[in-house]
This record gives C-alpha cells, sequence and structure tokens, in this order.
C-alpha cells in the first residue's frame, strides 16, 4: 500500500482513499499564534534571540524541538539545505525501521510512503507522526519549505482568499476573517477532498494557481 503525506504546521490533515494517506507540509507555518499572541517561553532557559522575519516560528520551534541537535540547527535563524537533509535522513531511517517506505520529501513538503508491513492506515500515520516528532521534521523540514516559499513572512491570506474563490471551492464572499478563524471545510462548497486539493494549491501558489 501507499501512503501520501503533506504536513501542515499544527494541523496534519489525513486522507485514506486506496490506500492513499496525505499529509501537508509547507507555507504558513506562522498561523500556529497571530502576531498580536505572545508566548511564555520561560521555561527554555537557553531561548536564542530570534530577530527576523520567522522570528516567532523559530521561538515556537525551539521549544518544540526534541533535542539539542535539532535546536543547533534553529539557533542560527537558518534552516540549510544540509540540515533539512540530515533531517530527512533521519526521518527516513526511522520510518523504513518501523514498517513505512520513504524517499524524499516533495518541492512544496509533502511526501509519500509505503506501509504494506503496517496494519492499517491509522497505524501508519501514528508512525508518521511519531518519526516526524523525533527527527524534527516540523522543525526543520516544515520551517524550510516555509521560509523559502515566503522568506519575508508575509501574511498572504488576502492572496489565498483570493484563489480559492478562483478555483470555486469556496463561496465568492468567502473572507479574509473565515480564512484565519475556521478550516476551509467549514465553508467549502465541493467535497472535503477538492477543498483540501485547492487549498494546497492556494498554499503553494497564491498568485499563479487557479489562472487561466
Amino acid at each position: 500500500m501507499t501512503s501520501r503525506f503533506n504536513i501542515a504546521p499544527f494541523l496534519v490533515a489525513l486522507i485514506a482513499a486506496a490506500g492513499l494517506l496525505t499529509a501537508c507540509s509547507g507555507p504558513g507555518i506562522d498561523q500556529t499564534q497571530s502576531s498580536s499572541e505572545e508566548t511564555d517561553y520561560s521555561h527554555v532557559p537557553d531561548m536564542p534571540d530570534f530577530k527576523g522575519p520567522w522570528a516567532e516560528d523559530f521561538r515556537y520551534a525551539y521549544a518544540r524541538a526534541a533535542n539539542e541537535k535539532i535546536r543547533d540547527y534553529l539557533r542560527d535563524e537558518v534552516i540549510t539545505e544540509a540540515e533539512k537533509q540530515e533531517v530527512t535522513e533521519a526521518f527516513r531511517n526511522c520510518m523504513v525501521s518501523r514498517g513505512l517506505t520513504f524517499d524524499d520529501f516533495d518541492d512544496d513538503g509533502s511526501y509519500s510512503f509505503e506501509f504494506a508491513a503496517v496494519n492499517n492506515p491509522d497505524e501508519a500515520n501514528e508512525i508518521a507522526n511519531n518519526c516526524e516528532n523525533e527527527t524534527g521534521v516540523f522543525e526543520v523540514v516544515s520551517m524550510y519549505f516555509s521560509i523559502r516559499a515566503n522568506p519575508e513572512n508575509k501574511d498572504q491570506t488576502p492572496e489565498i482568499v483570493a484563489c480559492l474563490i478562483r478555483s470555486g471551492v469556496v463561496p465568492r464572499d468567502y473572507t479574509v476573517e473565515q480564512r484565519k478563524q475556521r478550516l476551509i471545510d467549514d465553508y467549502a462548497i465541493v467535497d472535503e477532498f477538492e477543498a483540501w486539493e485547492a487549498d494546497q494549491a492556494c498554499e503553494k501558489d497564491p498568485e499563479g494557481a487557479f489562472r487561466d
């Protein structure tokens, strides 16, 4: 059986259809909290003084990191290709050791894996989630793709909303506020899978997707 994942920061979408699992990762990591919110990181004694456009997300990732190696990757506020690749290899080894076959992340941060040696999609999803947490996929790989897609961490919600309206999966009166407050499922006028695919396309290329 083959599975497909696309790691979404703080939100993993799982679709099981004909043995295919998909989760998403990519732009939007800053959706974890609004810019007006402040998080208490006093329990993290060595928190670096992050200052760049992704500073709050680096702070969150640093506090969430499972080990010192992952924190080392984050300290300079840069995720290099080599660091992303090292976490990718660690994730691959974790998956293989637990009965899943993973190749590599796609350009948008999504990935596929086979789970013939695992009993069911739910078990495969749990294994994948555990491997993500243990190896730093969220903190490193998801950050890597998010920053690459939006280096200045610009709020692209208006562009994404316009893209979703162009796609026809939400009504024409769909708003930025609705996008920020609720999942697209709450407003979609098509089935869940079609809405999810459009959402991923608009996250990846809000200006270019669904244009004639």
